[in-house]
C-alpha cells in the first residue's frame, strides 16, 4: 500500500465466508473498472500521461503513474 510516507505493507486476514465484497476495486482486479477506458480517452485527446497521472493520484493516491504508463 502506497501512503504519504512511502510504501507499507499490511496484512490482510482471509475471508473464510467470502462475504466481504471490496467497493471501488473489486476482487481480483488490481484497478477500478473502467479506468483503462477512460485513460486511453484521455490519452487519445492528447493529454500528457504527465497530467493524466496527475488526476488520478488525486483520487487513488501516490504510485498511478507505472499503470498509466502500462495502460496507455
Amino acid at each position: 500500500m502506497s501512503t504519504e510516507v512511502g510504501p507499507d505493507e499490511i496484512e490482510v486476514l482471509p475471508d473464510c465466508r467470502t462475504s466481504f465484497e471490496p467497493v471501488i476495486v473489486p476482487k481480483r482486479n488490481r484497478r477500478p473498472d473502467g479506468m483503462d477506458q477512460i485513460v486511453l480517452s484521455l490519452y487519445a485527446q492528447r493529454l500528457p500521461t504527465r497530467e493524466i497521472s496527475a488526476d488520478f493520484e488525486d483520487l487513488l493516491g501516490p504510485g498511478v503513474q507505472d499503470t498509466i504508463s502500462r495502460i496507455t
